[in-house]
């Protein structure tokens, strides 16, 4: 079953095109990885996902379901099924690491006693290896243990789709595969899909069932690890091999897109 579909997806700020006819399905309980250079559209396409932009042409449709059919009440219980991890974890620094966890629960499941959200919020906390730090504060514990505690964030409402937005990003390549490594077992744990941004190659090929490029606001490439490690378009060959001239580069710098920004301001 496919659970998110793009279909011919357009974007633009300003007059400047982000997306341009994004077109790709993540099907049931996979890991796809879209890649490509900071500014290209990645998270700008999970905002799509996730209704908080609509596309200026095209469709979004997750569950089967349209999105910008969905009624407000509608797109609240969609986005209850989704867990988004940001790029900074976006915790709230005057809760502790638990409090922070339990944020989705006290918001939307009223009917939870303390007892209750306490045990949810221990088990989550135990898949990320977080349990030990339950009553720290985010100003007390490294960045890469914010990134799990926003993770068990995100997973604690049990979605069946589970967003991440540069896991690695400002990792060293240490945490950074122990991130790899929690994002592989979340999936095993919960069966979530997972759709995961990045330009980290070695991360996108620890954990990705599929990869796919997004370049010049198009998917110019999508498949297996191996088939994208032998792919002959010279602009993923170049991308993957980090290579500093090429199609990509064309001795241009990298271009910052509108709605690129590190967003941890839609942490709930």
């Amino acid at each position: 079953m496919t659970r998110v579909v793009l279909d011919d997806v357009w974007k633009a700020f300003n007059g400047t095109p982000v997306l341009a006819g994004v077109t790709l399905g993540i099907e049931e309980g996979e890991t796809l990885v879209i890649i490509g250079r900071s500014g290209t559209g990645k998270s700008v396409t999970l905002k799509h996902i996730i209704g908080l932009m609509a596309p200026d042409r095209g469709r979004v449709h997750v569950f089967g379901r349209d999105i910008a059919t969905l009624s407000r009440r509608e797109l609240l219980a969609m986005r209850l099924k989704i867990g988004y991890l940001f790029q900074g974890g976006a915790l709230l620094n005057w809760l502790t690491v638990a409090e922070n966890v339990a944020l989705p629960l006290r918001e939307h499941r009223h009917e939870l006693q303390d007892g209750e959200i306490a045990r949810i919020v221990r088990e989550k906390l135990d898949i990320v290896e977080m349990l030990p730090a339950r009553d720290k504060y985010p100003s007390e514990i490294s960045g890469g243990m914010q990134k799990r505690a926003g993770l068990a964030r995100a997973i604690v409402m049990d979605p069946s789709i589970i967003l991440y937005d540069e896991p690695t990003s400002g990792l060293d390549p240490v945490m950074s595969g122990a991130i790899n490594q929690l994002v592989r077992r979340t999936q095993q744990v919960t069966g979530a899909t997972q759709l995961v941004v990045t330009h980290d190659m070695a991360s996108a090929y620890a954990i990705a069932d599929r990869i796919a490029m997004l370049y010049e606001g198009r998917i110019i490439a999508a498949g297996t690890p191996a088939e994208i490690r032998e792919c002959a378009d010279p602009v993923v060959a170049q991308f993957i091999r980090g290579d500093p001239s090429g199609p990509i580069t064309n001795g241009e710098g990298p271009r910052a897109l509108p709605g690129e920004e590190n967003d941890n301001a839609h942490a709930a």
